[in-house]
């Protein structure tokens, strides 16, 4: 039987993924001047938030020795705010404290022209929000097993924080801004967390007490939201957050505005994972819901425990990601154009001039007849995967109706995977997505034309020719 995490890239339902719900302001380079900041020399900035920013620079020796690194550096107009110096000399003391592989390691705190900033490691990759939001672009979810593995090596960046000491005492750290937007993968395939701005730790002195609210409200935990005083728990709790958001593509709690957004968190119950990806596993779906309990106790005991829970269920399904994987899903990201003027939220992926293009990637869904990797074609704002070994394509729920309205559409599809040779007739298979059996079925708007229909995720696949025949029988009945 095949494994459930094999339907990797399944599309969810139209609900979930939808590229609205990532759309942000990218930080642009184009308005920036490289620059000397004392030795290093700044070359584009990477992101800028409110107070701070983060730009690449590089660092030369002699003999030709050159190294990319990043640096982030306090704002002008916040040089001169006290507390935020405070906060931001913290964050650079906690970070320089911790050295493993799977958090940014800092290089060096420093000061130019009055003003501090931080050199660290760079990370040639990608955030995971900008890998939700390219998943969204082309309507297929983070892989459950790369999703599972992303969060286990950042579950074992935390167990180190939670347990680090200085001096033989516990340093009591706790991240409190666990989010997609701090959590990179690089184009080798680490994972690492960054950004310590908000941690609480014994040693910060600026320290948030009880009482007081820091971090992003999407991504708190109840007792972090109620002021309470926090543990690891916290951080926990959050990761479950950012869990079931890389499985569904959207949020466990939804509220209009902060005090709404809060009280869901305080009090509704998050919907099941599976409902809204059917091909996730129930051992995934437990650990996500166990994350997401309303009291600490509830949880995991820490992050070390959620980590074997995760790595148990990738061991037992057979999946073995490694570097090498989660690389390929960077490198795949990398391909996806974002592009303002390609709209492909749901109900608007139809209606446009039949300008087509192929995208030359594999998407990591497999024909059902010859198993190779599909490619994805786009006509116009439509995409559409496909085989060019057997000249068939596989349509989505719901996508067979919608291209029967616009049958030019899905000719014009159809017409960019041209088998290599033409295969003899055949059915079954495996789905795409969820690697169910395919099984013949009758549609009652498509009389006398049988197609292969997947029973648990309804995709259909259609065989080279069977489009022209659809064609030619729509134009039969009008």
């Amino acid at each position: 039987m095949p494994s459930r995490f094999e339907s990797i890239s399944g599309h969810p339902p139209a609900r979930c993924y939808s590229p609205r719900r990532y759309r942000e302001n990218e930080p642009r380079s184009m308005d920036f001047t490289p620059t000397d900041l004392g030795k290093y020399r700044l070359l584009e900035r990477i992101g800028r938030g409110g107070m701070a920013e983060v730009l690449l620079a590089q660092v030369e020796g002699p003999g030709g020795f050159q190294k990319k690194l990043a640096i982030k550096r306090i704002l002008p107009n916040f040089a001169s705010d006290a507390e935020f110096v405070r906060m931001f000399l913290d964050e650079a003391r906690l970070a320089a404290l911790l050295n493993h592989p799977n958090i940014v390691q800092i290089f060096e705190l420093g000061e130019h022209d009055g003003a501090y900033y931080v050199a660290m490691e760079h990370v040639d990759g990608s955030s995971l929000r900008a890998l939700c939001r390219r998943a969204a672009i082309v309507h297929r979810p983070i892989p459950v097993a790369h999703a599972a593995k992303i969060v286990s090596l950042v579950c074992e960046g935390l167990a180190y924080a939670h347990a680090l000491r200085l001096e033989g005492r516990p340093l009591e750290l706790v991240h409190r801004d666990i989010s997609p937007e701090n959590i990179l993968v690089s184009a080798s395939g680490a994972v690492k967390l960054v950004d310590f701005g908000v941690a609480k730790a014994a040693i910060c002195s600026s320290s948030t007490q009880a009482g007081t609210l820091k971090g992003k409200v999407r991504y708190m935990a109840p007792e972090q939201i109620r002021c309470e005083p926090i543990d690891g728990r916290a951080d926990l709790f959050a990761l479950g957050v950012v869990f079931f958001e890389l499985l569904t593509g959207m949020l466990p709690f939804q509220g209009d505005g902060t005090i709404a957004f809060m009280d869901a968190v305080l009090s509704k119950t998050p919907p099941p994972v599976e409902r809204l990806r059917p091909d996730c596993p129930p051992a995934v779906a437990r650990i996500v819901e166990r994350a997401l309990e309303k009291r600490p106790e509830a949880r995991f005991a820490d992050c070390r425990s959620m980590q074997r829970e995760i790595d148990q269920c990738l061991l037992a399904h057979g999946e073995l990601i490694g570097a090498h994987e989660l690389a390929e899903l960077v490198r795949s990201a990398s391909l996806v154009e974002e592009s303002p003027k390609l709209d492909t939220a749901p109900g608007r992926r139809l209606g446009m001039q039949a300008k087509t293009e192929i995208v030359l990637r594999p998407t990591r869904a497999r024909c059902p007849r010859c198993r190779r990797d599909l490619s994805l074609s786009r006509v116009g704002a439509v995409e559409i995967d496909g085989c060019h070994q057997c000249g068939g394509l596989w349509l989505d729920e719901g996508e067979l109706q919608e291209l029967s309205n616009h049958p030019r559409v899905l000719l014009a599809c159809a017409r960019r995977f041209v088998p290599t040779q033409l295969p003899p007739p055949a059915s079954g298979g495996l789905c795409p997505r969820c690697a169910a059996s395919i099984e013949p079925f009758q549609y009652d708007s498509l009389r006398g034309i049988e197609l292969d229909r997947c029973p648990r995720c309804h995709g259909v696949w259609l065989d080279h020719g069977e489009a022209e025949v659809i064609d030619a029988r729509l134009d039969q009945d009008a």
